[in-house]
Protein backbone atom coordinates (compact mmCIF):
# COMPACT_ATOMS: atom_id res chain seq x y z
CA UNK A 1 0.00 0.00 0.00
CA UNK A 2 0.94 3.56 -0.31
CA UNK A 3 3.04 5.02 2.28
CA UNK A 4 0.84 8.40 1.91
CA UNK A 5 -2.94 6.11 2.33
CA UNK A 6 -5.46 6.43 5.27
CA UNK A 7 -8.05 3.53 5.38
CA UNK A 8 -10.40 4.72 8.35
CA UNK A 9 -12.42 2.05 10.26
CA UNK A 10 -16.30 2.20 10.15
CA UNK A 11 -17.50 3.81 13.12
CA UNK A 12 -18.07 1.88 16.09
CA UNK A 13 -16.57 -0.98 14.59
CA UNK A 14 -12.81 -1.23 15.07
CA UNK A 15 -10.66 -2.81 12.24
CA UNK A 16 -13.58 -3.16 9.94
CA UNK A 17 -12.99 -0.78 6.42
CA UNK A 18 -14.81 -0.49 4.19
CA UNK A 19 -14.25 0.03 0.36
CA UNK A 20 -13.21 3.40 -1.36
CA UNK A 21 -12.90 5.11 2.03
CA UNK A 22 -9.35 5.63 1.35
CA UNK A 23 -7.78 8.81 2.13
CA UNK A 24 -4.55 11.08 0.79
CA UNK A 25 -4.19 13.82 2.82
CA UNK A 26 -1.53 14.96 0.56
CA UNK A 27 -2.76 15.28 -2.86
CA UNK A 28 1.16 14.20 -4.40
CA UNK A 29 1.14 10.82 -2.02
CA UNK A 30 3.82 12.10 0.36
CA UNK A 31 4.63 9.21 3.32
CA UNK A 32 2.57 9.86 6.18
CA UNK A 33 5.12 10.43 9.38
CA UNK A 34 2.78 11.18 12.17
CA UNK A 35 -0.85 11.25 13.48
CA UNK A 36 -2.32 12.60 17.04
CA UNK A 37 -5.67 12.91 18.35
CA UNK A 38 -6.79 16.69 19.41
CA UNK A 39 -10.28 18.07 19.88
CA UNK A 40 -11.00 19.13 16.67
CA UNK A 41 -10.16 16.10 14.76
CA UNK A 42 -6.84 13.74 13.74
CA UNK A 43 -3.74 15.65 13.27
CA UNK A 44 -1.91 14.10 9.79
CA UNK A 45 1.78 14.87 9.06
CA UNK A 46 4.04 14.23 6.60
CA UNK A 47 7.80 15.31 6.76
CA UNK A 48 6.87 18.80 5.63
CA UNK A 49 3.16 19.55 5.75
CA UNK A 50 0.83 19.65 8.59
CA UNK A 51 -3.12 18.42 7.94
CA UNK A 52 -6.39 18.20 9.59
CA UNK A 53 -8.90 15.51 9.14
CA UNK A 54 -12.12 15.99 10.51
CA UNK A 55 -15.72 14.51 10.32
CA UNK A 56 -17.21 15.71 6.51
CA UNK A 57 -19.81 18.35 6.34
CA UNK A 58 -22.36 15.99 5.29
CA UNK A 59 -22.28 13.99 8.07
CA UNK A 60 -20.64 10.65 6.49
CA UNK A 61 -17.21 9.83 5.94
CA UNK A 62 -14.21 12.20 6.23
CA UNK A 63 -12.70 15.58 4.89
CA UNK A 64 -9.03 16.75 5.00
CA UNK A 65 -8.20 20.68 5.00
CA UNK A 66 -4.34 21.71 5.34
CA UNK A 67 -3.41 22.88 8.28
CA UNK A 68 0.19 24.31 7.69
CA UNK A 69 1.85 24.13 4.32
CA UNK A 70 5.39 23.98 5.28
CA UNK A 71 5.40 22.47 8.82
CA UNK A 72 6.07 19.01 8.93
CA UNK A 73 7.04 16.19 11.48
CA UNK A 74 10.07 14.04 11.24
CA UNK A 75 10.01 12.04 14.16
CA UNK A 76 6.40 10.14 15.07
CA UNK A 77 7.46 9.17 18.62
CA UNK A 78 8.30 12.60 18.72
CA UNK A 79 4.38 13.49 19.06
CA UNK A 80 2.86 14.22 22.36
CA UNK A 81 0.04 15.95 23.85
CA UNK A 82 0.45 18.43 27.05
CA UNK A 83 -1.98 18.27 29.84
CA UNK A 84 -3.38 21.31 28.64
CA UNK A 85 -4.25 20.04 25.16
CA UNK A 86 -1.50 21.45 23.31
CA UNK A 87 0.20 19.42 20.95
CA UNK A 88 3.67 19.10 20.65
CA UNK A 89 6.05 17.35 18.21
CA UNK A 90 9.65 17.42 16.24
CA UNK A 91 9.73 19.34 12.94
CA UNK A 92 12.74 20.11 10.14
CA UNK A 93 13.50 23.08 12.05
CA UNK A 94 12.92 22.47 15.94
CA UNK A 95 9.84 21.82 18.19
CA UNK A 96 5.95 22.78 17.15
CA UNK A 97 2.86 23.05 18.91
CA UNK A 98 -0.72 23.37 17.54
CA UNK A 99 -3.02 25.04 20.06
CA UNK A 100 -6.66 26.62 19.55
CA UNK A 101 -6.77 30.27 19.86
CA UNK A 102 -9.64 32.51 19.90
CA UNK A 103 -8.37 33.02 16.23
CA UNK A 104 -9.16 29.71 15.64
CA UNK A 105 -6.20 26.49 15.49
CA UNK A 106 -2.55 27.28 14.43
CA UNK A 107 0.53 25.75 14.13
CA UNK A 108 3.78 27.63 16.18
CA UNK A 109 7.45 26.99 16.85
CA UNK A 110 7.85 26.86 20.27
CA UNK A 111 11.95 26.09 20.27
CA UNK A 112 13.16 29.51 19.03
CA UNK A 113 15.29 30.12 22.04
CA UNK A 114 17.16 26.91 21.46
CA UNK A 115 17.44 26.92 17.99
CA UNK A 116 21.20 27.06 17.94
CA UNK A 117 21.17 24.05 19.72
CA UNK A 118 18.96 22.39 17.86
CA UNK A 119 21.06 22.90 14.75
CA UNK A 120 23.09 19.91 16.25
CA UNK A 121 20.45 17.08 15.55
CA UNK A 122 22.16 14.19 13.75
CA UNK A 123 19.49 14.70 10.74
CA UNK A 124 20.06 10.97 9.71
CA UNK A 125 18.55 9.66 13.05
CA UNK A 126 16.17 12.54 13.98
CA UNK A 127 13.62 9.71 12.81
CA UNK A 128 14.31 7.97 16.18
CA UNK A 129 13.48 10.64 18.70
CA UNK A 130 11.05 9.64 21.16
CA UNK A 131 9.27 11.62 23.70
CA UNK A 132 6.82 11.75 26.80
CA UNK A 133 5.14 13.77 28.78
CA UNK A 134 5.12 13.71 32.45
CA UNK A 135 2.18 14.03 34.09
CA UNK A 136 3.43 15.36 37.18
CA UNK A 137 5.88 18.10 36.55
CA UNK A 138 3.73 18.53 33.03
CA UNK A 139 6.06 18.73 31.11
CA UNK A 140 6.94 17.20 27.27
CA UNK A 141 10.48 15.50 27.41
CA UNK A 142 12.05 14.73 23.78
CA UNK A 143 15.33 12.56 23.31
CA UNK A 144 17.48 13.30 20.49
CA UNK A 145 20.54 12.42 18.59
CA UNK A 146 22.54 15.48 19.19
CA UNK A 147 25.52 16.27 17.55
CA UNK A 148 26.48 12.80 15.18
CA UNK A 149 25.47 10.65 18.18
CA UNK A 150 23.65 7.28 16.79
CA UNK A 151 21.17 7.21 19.88
CA UNK A 152 18.94 9.92 21.07
CA UNK A 153 21.73 11.36 23.71
CA UNK A 154 20.28 14.66 24.83
CA UNK A 155 16.57 14.98 26.48
CA UNK A 156 14.57 18.58 25.67
CA UNK A 157 12.45 19.11 28.28
CA UNK A 158 9.46 22.01 27.68
CA UNK A 159 7.25 22.78 30.22
CA UNK A 160 4.96 25.48 28.23
CA UNK A 161 7.12 28.31 29.04
CA UNK A 162 10.78 27.37 28.16
CA UNK A 163 13.34 24.84 27.23
CA UNK A 164 15.93 22.84 29.74
CA UNK A 165 18.01 20.16 28.39
CA UNK A 166 19.31 16.79 30.36
CA UNK A 167 21.95 14.27 29.75
CA UNK A 168 21.70 12.00 32.37
CA UNK A 169 19.80 9.14 30.18
CA UNK A 170 20.07 8.49 26.60
CA UNK A 171 16.09 6.75 25.88
CA UNK A 172 15.83 4.40 22.81
CA UNK A 173 11.92 4.39 23.98
CA UNK A 174 10.07 6.16 26.58
CA UNK A 175 6.53 5.47 28.54
CA UNK A 176 4.43 6.56 31.29
CA UNK A 177 2.51 4.35 32.81
CA UNK A 178 -1.14 4.41 33.11
CA UNK A 179 -1.68 4.33 36.92
CA UNK A 180 -1.63 6.93 39.87
CA UNK A 181 1.65 6.72 40.31
CA UNK A 182 2.35 7.72 36.51
CA UNK A 183 5.91 6.60 36.15
CA UNK A 184 7.92 7.32 33.38
CA UNK A 185 10.28 4.53 32.25
CA UNK A 186 13.26 5.05 29.81
CA UNK A 187 15.07 1.69 27.96
CA UNK A 188 18.91 2.88 26.85
CA UNK A 189 21.65 4.03 28.67
CA UNK A 190 22.16 6.12 32.13
CA UNK A 191 24.88 7.15 34.09
CA UNK A 192 25.47 5.57 36.94
CA UNK A 193 28.03 5.69 40.41
CA UNK A 194 31.05 6.19 39.02
CA UNK A 195 30.38 7.79 36.17
CA UNK A 196 30.18 4.79 33.84
CA UNK A 197 27.15 4.58 31.61
CA UNK A 198 25.19 1.50 31.80
CA UNK A 199 22.24 0.05 29.56
CA UNK A 200 18.99 -0.75 31.20
CA UNK A 201 15.80 -0.13 31.84
CA UNK A 202 14.98 3.03 34.09
CA UNK A 203 12.97 4.52 36.21
CA UNK A 204 13.35 8.18 35.62
CA UNK A 205 13.66 10.66 38.76
CA UNK A 206 13.57 7.68 41.34
CA UNK A 207 15.72 6.11 43.09
CA UNK A 208 15.20 2.11 44.31
CA UNK A 209 15.58 0.75 47.57
CA UNK A 210 19.85 -0.92 46.53
CA UNK A 211 20.52 2.79 45.61
CA UNK A 212 23.75 4.38 47.65
CA UNK A 213 24.55 7.62 47.86
CA UNK A 214 28.08 7.95 45.91
CA UNK A 215 30.02 11.58 45.49
CA UNK A 216 28.75 12.66 42.12
CA UNK A 217 29.19 15.92 39.79
CA UNK A 218 26.82 17.50 38.55
CA UNK A 219 26.57 21.10 36.42
CA UNK A 220 24.38 24.11 36.00
CA UNK A 221 24.52 26.39 32.92
CA UNK A 222 22.81 29.43 32.22
CA UNK A 223 22.81 32.07 29.50
CA UNK A 224 25.44 34.85 30.30
CA UNK A 225 24.31 37.01 26.85
CA UNK A 226 20.83 38.32 26.51
CA UNK A 227 19.44 40.06 23.54
CA UNK A 228 18.19 43.52 24.34
CA UNK A 229 21.08 44.10 26.78
CA UNK A 230 24.17 44.80 24.57
CA UNK A 231 27.67 45.34 27.12
CA UNK A 232 25.35 44.26 29.80
CA UNK A 233 25.36 40.51 31.51
CA UNK A 234 22.68 38.50 32.07
CA UNK A 235 23.67 35.57 34.25
CA UNK A 236 21.82 35.27 36.96
CA UNK A 237 22.57 37.26 40.97
CA UNK A 238 20.91 34.14 42.86
CA UNK A 239 20.81 30.02 42.52
CA UNK A 240 18.52 28.23 44.43
CA UNK A 241 19.27 24.91 45.57
CA UNK A 242 16.83 22.18 46.49
CA UNK A 243 17.59 19.21 48.78
CA UNK A 244 15.47 16.10 50.04
CA UNK A 245 16.56 15.29 53.33
CA UNK A 246 17.67 11.74 53.81
CA UNK A 247 20.82 11.49 54.69
CA UNK A 248 24.42 13.73 55.61
CA UNK A 249 26.68 15.16 53.26
CA UNK A 250 28.62 17.68 52.19
CA UNK A 251 28.36 19.72 48.85
CA UNK A 252 30.85 21.57 47.26
CA UNK A 253 29.61 24.26 44.79
CA UNK A 254 32.36 26.17 42.37
CA UNK A 255 30.85 29.46 40.70
CA UNK A 256 32.88 30.27 36.92
CA UNK A 257 31.65 33.55 34.85
CA UNK A 258 30.96 34.08 31.69
CA UNK A 259 31.72 30.80 29.99
CA UNK A 260 34.92 30.51 31.34
CA UNK A 261 36.95 27.49 32.82
CA UNK A 262 38.68 29.86 36.00
CA UNK A 263 36.35 28.93 39.35
CA UNK A 264 35.99 32.70 40.81
CA UNK A 265 34.10 31.16 43.72
CA UNK A 266 34.51 28.37 45.78
CA UNK A 267 31.23 27.32 48.53
CA UNK A 268 30.82 24.29 50.76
Amino acid sequence: DSPGKLHPSAPGLWGTFLKNEELYPDPRGAEITGMCQVAEGLLVFTESTTFMIVISFAGKGFQTKTLHPTIGCVAPSSIQTMPNGMAVWLGREGFYAYRTTDSGPQVDLISREISTDLLKINRARALQSTAAVDVREKKYRCWVPMEGSRTNNICWEFDGQGWTRRSDVGASAVCVTQDHRHYMITTGTSTISGGAAAEGVWLLDHQVQSWLPTPRAAMVQTCWLRAGHAGKRGSPKSVYLWFREMSSGTVNIETQRDWKSTVVDTTT
